[in-house]
């Protein structure tokens, strides 16, 4: 039997906690500008082959901080990476080596300033897989305060959400060492240097954030998504981002996709989200079929509800040379679009109305681990949290009659993207949050990890923010952990609703399984949304990170009857067992008048074998108790004198007729020729048994004779 939902946890060990967790500790110690309490942990990724722990995120400096060149940089948020070099999942025993990214950064703070600069998305590179990335273990992406008169001619700085901010790429390795793939001030492939990719125009487009972040493992490249913004406007669009190595460093490529869907944004079109599948169409490992799904929304308003989620698919030119045209099959677009997956399968297929539609899809995760592959599509939604989960993987084709699927998106014309099985599971979602927490509008499930041994899932999420990725400020809020069963049909908040989880008043939640753990653990990671810090930070939002293990608190019990035979009896009944003869109670008390009939004198042989069973099952008893414990009730004695169990033959007899008399099968109404012919049969293999029996027992006393 296999545990399906859990609804407790224990074993809870943290990292984080204000004023005396590992992490905030280590923070203290190695960071000599960091501000008390404020470290910010927004993403993390287990090494399995060096038992590491990377998490990314930022902390506030205090002013005092210079880069590599000499330089002073203003109060602000700097980028951090932290490794758990050793103790990884032990908190108690975790060592930390705390990298922060102070090259990435601006020396001044420029306004207007939405985002706040750190990493929000690390991976960790299958060890032995990689020739452009052969020594780092992880990547991570996010962005940087930057400023943008300084970038040359052509530039200038922005007026749009997200403004003066740069993407930051970090490649990362276990010795804590950290290279700048792309950065403003680190001079290595700087953002404004990207090139287009093929016949797109980004001519005036300024990158300016990266949300996430895959490996393909087929062609060895890099897939992230972001956002970009028009030069000097508001506009922003949502970013494509490709690499373009060629067996070293070499290019960043990128393309601006979505927008509003034609009308013009006063708050960030962004992507925040992706995942990726390499596959052919019979499920074979194939580099020319690589397929991405992205997410992220768009805001006309800037207001809670006031955008549109925006959901694709985009086959990168490195997996599919695009030749003329591009690989990308929007199913849903910006505010201003009309038609697509929202409107035509949670309004047309599902029944639900406009407040259901995604305001923006928060994350998208592909759920592997407890035997299930699943796409998981997790967002906002004017009525709450709201979620999608489909079959995978997915097939593509070009559109026509009937569409041919080969794991290919056109260059040209419509794509049909197939999902081999999809529900809409935001009500159900909805009316299985915790108790007391209310389905906002700026709610969102924001990661799901499948647990191995218990074939379940874990979700978890908060509160968000539509409009950006890394806010500066936000309101504050409540996260939550579920407990999900295969196939999504049963949900539980036992662990939130019982007050267990090891958290403040997060903004959100992540969690995320160790690999290979014989007992289920994972990590909780409890951040926030608020990039304010505390300078005596006793309450609110504090980052705090944590492992944990699930338990079902269930009981198993059963029910069985059994016939116990015990001392004397079990030894006949073994003598029955290998002459052949079936062991039950009449053919036993048969066997036991016989030989008393025949008054036989039992050789030392038949004690003997007595006295080793008697051994035997006293120790058994023995090993039973010391495993089910002392409270566990006595065996009765078995009785010394050889036969004296049966003083009582007489009444022993007496009930064996009555219940001989009582059996159904003696009084049982035979109807037809088929029940007459099943009771013969068993009287005559009664009658069989009980001749086998006398003729065993005078065999055996002619043998004694012979002797």
């Amino acid at each position: 039997m296999v545990a399906s939902l859990f609804k407790k946890i224990t074993d809870i060990d943290t990292f984080a906690t204000y004023p005396d967790g590992s992490l905030e500790v280590a923070c203290r110690a190695q960071i000599s500008d960091y501000t008390v309490g404020t470290v910010n942990i927004q993403d993390m990724a287990y090494d399995e082959n060096s038992s590491m722990m990377c998490a990314v995120g930022n902390y506030f400096s205090d002013g005092t901080a210079t880069n590599t060149g000499g330089d002073t940089i203003a109060t602000q948020d700097i980028p951090l990476v932290a490794l758990a070099t050793a103790g990884a999942t032990t908190p108690a025993t975790t060592t930390w080596t705390l990298v922060p990214q102070y090259d990435s950064v601006d020396i001044t703070l420029q306004a207007p300033q939405t985002e706040q600069s750190g990493l929000v998305s690390v991976i960790a590179l299958p060890a032995g897989k990689s020739t452009n990335w052969v020594n780092e273990t992880w990547l991570a992406v996010g962005h940087a305060n930057t400023d943008f008169t300084a970038m040359g001619g052509g530039f200038s700085a922005q007026i749009a959400p997200n403004s003066n901010m740069t993407p930051l790429i970090v490649s990362i390795r276990t010795d804590g060492t950290t290279t700048f793939e792309s950065s403003v001030n680190a001079g290595s492939r700087p953002s404004w240097a990207w090139t287009g990719l093929p016949n797109q125009v980004v001519t005036g487009i300024n990158p300016s954030l990266l949300g996430d972040i895959v490996y393909s493992e087929q062609n060895d490249q890099l897939f992230m998504v972001g956002s970009c913004s028009a030069d000097g406007a508001v506009n922003s669009f949502g970013m494509l981002v490709e690499t373009d190595f060629g067996g070293a460093f070499d290019t960043f490529e990128f393309m601006s996709k979505e927008n509003n869907g034609g009308g013009t944004a006063s708050s960030p079109c962004l992507l925040r989200t992706c995942t990726i599948q390499e596959t052919d169409v019979s499920g074979n490992p194939s580099a020319t079929n690589t397929l991405c799904l992205y997410g992220g929304g768009s805001n006309y308003d800037g207001g809670i509800g006031g955008g549109t989620g925006i959901f694709g698919v985009y086959q990168p030119n490195f997996s599919l040379s695009w030749g003329v045209g591009q690989r990308v099959g929007t199913l849903a677009a910006g505010i201003y679009a009309v038609g697509g997956l929202w409107v035509d399968y949670i309004n047309g297929v599902k029944g639900g109305t406009s407040d259901d539609y995604f305001n923006s899809v928060i994350s998208i995760e592909r759920v592997t681990t407890d035997g299930e592959d699943l796409y998981v599509i997790m967002g906002t939604s004017n009525d709450g949290p709201t979620m999608l989960i489909s079959d995978a993987p997915i097939q593509t084709g070009a559109t026509a009659t009937p569409t041919v699927y080969d794991n290919t998106i056109a260059t040209s014309g419509n794509t049909d993207v197939k999902f081999p099985e999809i529900d809409w599971f935001g009500p159900t979602l909805q009316a299985n949050l915790p108790s007391g927490y209310t389905p906002d509008a700026d709610k969102s499930a924001y990661s799901c990890v499948g647990l191995t041994n218990r074939k379940t899932k874990v979700l978890s999420g908060g509160m968000v923010d539509d409009g950006a990725i890394f806010p500066l400020s936000g309101p504050s809020g409540t996260g939550f952990l579920i407990s999900m069963s295969r196939g999504a049909v049963d949900f539980n908040t036992d662990v939130q609703d019982n007050g267990e989880l090891p958290q403040n008043t997060a903004s959100f939640l992540k969690s995320y399984y160790i690999p290979n753990s014989e007992v289920d653990r994972f990590y909780i990671l409890n951040s926030r949304i608020n990039g304010l810090f505390f300078s005596s930070p006793t309450s609110g939002n504090m980052t705090d990170l944590s492992t944990v293990t699930p338990i079902t608190n269930h009981k198993a019990e059963a029910y069985f009857e059994y016939i116990l035979y015990d001392g004397i009896d079990a030894l006949i009944a073994k003598k029955l067992q290998q002459l052949g003869v079936r062991v039950t109670i009449t053919n036993l008390e048969w066997y036991k008048q016989d030989v008393l009939k025949q008054g036989l004198d039992l050789d030392a042989d038949f004690f003997r074998e007595w006295a080793i069973a008697q051994t035997e099952e006293n120790q058994q008893r023995e090993r039973l108790t010391e495993f089910y414990g002392p409270t566990r009730p006595q065996k009765r004695e078995v009785r010394q004198p050889f036969f004296d169990d049966y003083a009582n033959r007489e009444e022993i007899l007496k009930e064996m007729d009555i219940h001989r008399e009582e059996s159904p099968l003696d009084e049982a109404p035979y109807n037809d020729e088929v029940a007459e012919d099943r009771e013969a049969k068993k009287l005559e293999k009664d009658l069989d048994d009980k001749i086998r029996i006398e003729k065993l027992v005078d065999e055996e006393t002619a043998d004694k004779d012979k002797t």
